[in-house]
């Protein structure tokens, strides 16, 4: 009998340890462990290498987005500080002349007295302003009212005795600002020429496009048209007495603001026999 308890209490104390007790793991021999070693190696090693990859990706991004930043950045200077996209290419001028680029004053340009009372001339001040250019760092700006449903005008107007005899051509860069109505404006130049002071207008008038400069060219060539009921030659050529800038506008909605002038110059537009 006694026997038997003795059997049966071995086999509860085997299902007990089976079932109940925490599993009891035996000492790895040294072969065991070495080889537990070299296994667990690799990982640590390749977690080590992932981790240093991926520092160095988050140090490349990092230097990535400051540099767009920057890019980014200069950008929005450049356009909103130094706008240089004019509606068209400038024409090659030979032996060019610039007579005013603003850079250092007015240079002797001022709104007309006459203008000043003509309720269609809606100009308020001029000054020279570090805003834009189209070369150089300063322009002239004007600022006026232009009002809806009717024509209005500003002027701008420079007094003094110049000699074009030598040149074909005079050009004039004009910038309108973005925030100004799409249609509507437009520009010419007018000279007043001779002893008796005659006011001659461009037969034509250039558009302006808000946001980008834009030149006013016009020929003083034997056989240009630019220039109203006038034959232009040396005469007229040579004794320029006035150089006045109208910007005009007829549109649907009012403007009140700048307009930047810059850079009147003349020159050649084919390159003169003295040259060839």
């Amino acid at each position: 009998m006694l026997q038997k308890t003795q059997k049966l209490d071995s086999i509860n104390s085997e299902l007990a340890r089976a079932y109940f007790n925490p599993v009891e793991r035996r000492p790895e021999s040294a072969a065991n462990q070495k080889k537990t070693i070299h296994q667990s190696f690799p990982l640590r090693k390749t977690v080590a290498i992932l981790a240093a990859l991926g520092a160095a990706g988050l140090a490349f991004l990092l230097a990535v987005n400051v540099m767009n930043g920057l890019k980014s950045s200069a950008l929005l200077n450049a356009k909103t500080k130094r706008p240089s996209i004019f509606t068209a290419p400038a024409p090659t001028l030979y032996n060019e002349k610039v007579f005013y680029d603003f850079e250092t004053g007015k240079d002797g340009w001022e709104i007309p007295p006459w203008a000043i009372d003509k309720q269609d001339h809606t100009q308020k001040n001029m000054e020279i302003s570090s805003d834009i250019s189209s070369r150089g760092e300063k322009s002239l700006r004007i600022d006026a009212d232009f009002f809806p449903g009717q024509w209005t005008a500003s002027i701008a107007e420079m007094q003094r005795y110049l000699d074009l005899s030598a040149y074909d051509a005079v050009i004039v860069d004009i910038y309108l600002p973005p925030g100004a109505p799409q249609r509507g404006f437009r520009a010419k130049l007018i000279f007043t020429v001779g002893e008796d002071w005659k006011f001659i207008e461009m037969s034509r008038s250039v558009r302006l496009e808000p946001g980008k400069w834009t030149h006013i060219l016009t020929s003083l060539k034997p056989d240009s048209k630019d220039w109203k009921w006038t034959k232009i030659d040396n005469e007229f050529k040579e004794d320029i007495r006035k150089i006045s800038l109208r910007v005009e506008y007829e549109g649907q909605q009012s403007y009140s603001g700048p307009v930047y002038i810059d850079n009147l110059r003349a020159g050649n537009l084919n390159i003169p026999e003295t040259d060839k």
